[in-house]
């Protein structure tokens, strides 16, 4: 569960130590193939629609999710 149903303060944090409690959480709440291929999808769309991004680069960190890194992956790529 999330702290909040508000988005602005499910991302509050003051330091370090609780910005990786808010990392975690939100890692642990990306549980299908499917999360992957919408957030993937949306953060493209949303780079090219607000500043006409043709090439981006991104990175993840597959240790914090609960689905296996070969399922993780094809969210991403689909």
């Amino acid at each position: 569960p999330l702290p909040s149903d508000d988005p602005a303060r499910v991302y509050e944090y003051h330091d370090m130590a609780s910005f990786m409690v808010v990392f975690e959480r939100l890692s642990a709440s990306l549980v299908s193939p499917d999360d992957f291929a919408r957030i993937t999808y949306e953060a493209l769309v949303d780079a090219a629609r607000t500043s006409n991004v043709v090439y981006r680069e991104m990175f993840l960190n597959p240790t914090l999710h609960p689905l296996p890194y070969r399922d993780l992956l094809a969210g991403v790529t689909d």
